[in-house]
């Protein structure tokens, strides 16, 4: 259900069933977008080092409405919204903090402690014209079973505190814990509301603690080195815990015994940073890092022949799988001098699953949604009288065949993708005396070659708008 979608390709039988134009407009959905968010936050520092809080309050909705044209004779499938379907999202979030600064034991600390408090609530219904007369599925008037309605309940504590050991060597411990409630509601189509086929909309609870630590060292003015270790915790998710199918297949049941996820992640790298590298007053600041990401207890739908093979009972429709792990480096660099600048990243990653989310039995395989080898470059000049800085921007993304798509998992994993590189020019003006003083203009023309290119990860999503011109006007008061 996503709220943009690039280009759609009616089916040949179609076209010559309707003509082209009808045969498009049998695919179109008109969908209105409503969005509202609202926040308050309050800070105080006081005269005691002891007292730094912040307290914020947050409101969000988002309501999404589509409906399928009238034409005589669609009737557009559950798996695609229906005829008409409504969702809603509803959030509301407090925070509460302080943080204390105070030396202990000879060393001085700087500990930051809170709460959080999230509740997210979903309501959803579609009209599923197929099954009008059925009662079976209420009359066509239900949740679909891959978007159940339902709610979550987060409730978490933290505590960190930056331990300076020495002046130049500090180390953060940290733990967190949250407790989350999630509850389900009861979907309105027999179908799909089954105990016999293992469905259980009823509440559940996941808890857990998460550890990190961070480490920095600054062995010199200009080198820094930094380590970091957590072991996060990711709760399963409405959609993962209260998804559903009917009691004809075999992966039929809610999923209320999952287990959280969990990520030992580990990023290790050195800052540096020169002056009078070239020439004098010029500044180089560069930081590579490599990271390590182990994910135990993945949740995943459970599908494909093997994982469903000689399965008996109540099935869960989503499950834990076997663990994968992703691995990368990053860098960046910067160069800047009086009258020029230049910026360049780089990033790499890669990664396997044990087994595969179709077959978690049979040979690893590559995880699905790594990102391919991505070089971001920025060269400019400025003109310091004139308040002015113009250049060039280029993202240069590598061919990607590390997927699944060829190790057997073709009906889940995006097919190979081709590389692209993309070119673009850019002026800004930051006046700093005359009538535009505290004033921003940015003009920019992005693609300016005009190269069609898909982004990895889009899925078609993402309409490419080709060779795009943007200016951006900004005044302080």
């Amino acid at each position: 259900m996503a709220a943009i979608r690039g280009q759609s390709a009616p089916s040949d039988y179609n076209i010559t069933r309707y003509g082209y134009k009808e045969a498009m407009r049998r695919l179109l959905t008109w969908r209105e977008i409503e969005d509202f968010t609202s926040t308050l936050t309050y800070s105080y520092t006081g005269d005691s080092d002891l007292v730094n809080y912040r307290m914020m309050g947050s409101f969000s909705s988002t309501s999404q409405h589509a409906k399928r044209p009238d034409i005589p004779g669609l009737n557009p499938s559950a798996s695609v919204g229906g005829y008409e379907n409504d969702a809603t999202y509803t959030d509301i979030k407090f925070e509460a903090e302080n943080t204390s600064n105070f030396t202990l034991g000879g060393l001085s600390h700087s500990l930051n402690y809170g709460i959080q408090y999230l509740d997210h609530d979903r309501d959803i219904w579609m009209y599923d014209i197929t099954n009008r007369t059925q009662a079976q599925y209420n009359y066509g008037y239900y949740a679909p079973w891959f978007m159940p309605e339902g709610s979550q309940k987060t409730f978490a504590a933290f505590v960190r505190d930056r331990i300076e050991l020495t002046d130049t060597f500090a180390v953060t411990p940290g733990l967190r814990y949250d407790h989350v409630r999630s509850k389900g509601v009861p979907n309105e189509a027999p179908r799909f509301n089954n105990p016999l086929a293992g469905h259980d909309y009823s509440a559940v609870s996941h808890q857990g603690v998460t550890p990190a630590i961070s480490l920095s060292w600054e062995a010199t003015p200009s080198v820094r080195f930094f380590a970091d270790w957590a072991y996060a915790m990711r709760v399963p998710n409405i959609d993962e815990i209260y998804s559903t199918q009917s009691v004809l297949t075999k992966a039929s049941g809610t999923s209320r015994d999952l287990e959280v996820e969990r990520n030992s992640t580990f990023n290790i790298g050195v800052d540096l940073s020169f002056n009078d590298v070239l020439t004098t007053d010029d500044m180089l600041s560069t930081r590579i890092s490599v990271y390590n990401n182990h994910v135990s207890n993945p949740v995943t739908r459970r599908f494909g022949t093997a994982n469903l093979a000689d399965v008996t009972g109540n099935v869960p429709f989503y499950w834990n799988t076997p663990s994968y792990d992703i691995r990368g480096i990053e860098w960046q660099a910067h160069y800047e001098t009086e009258r020029m600048f230049a910026d360049l990243g780089v990033s790499w990653m890669t990664g396997e699953r044990t087994g595969a989310v179709n077959n978690v039995w049979g040979p690893d395989t590559y995880i699905n949604d790594l990102a391919p080898l991505t070089v971001i470059a920025t060269a400019g000049i400025k003109v310091p009288d004139q308040d002015l800085a113009f250049g060039w921007t280029g993202t240069f993304v590598d061919d990607q065949n590390r997927t699944p798509y060829n190790q057997g998992g073709q009906t889940y994993a995006r097919p190979p993708s081709a590389g692209y590189a993309v070119h673009g020019l850019f002026l800004d003006w930051t006046p700093t005396s005359g009538f535009m003083e505290g004033g921003e203009v940015h003009l920019a023309v992005d693609n300016i070659f005009d190269k069609y290119y898909e982004p990895y990860l889009s899925d078609g999503i993402s309409a490419m708008p080709g060779r795009n011109f943007k200016i951006a006007i900004s005044r302080k008061f």
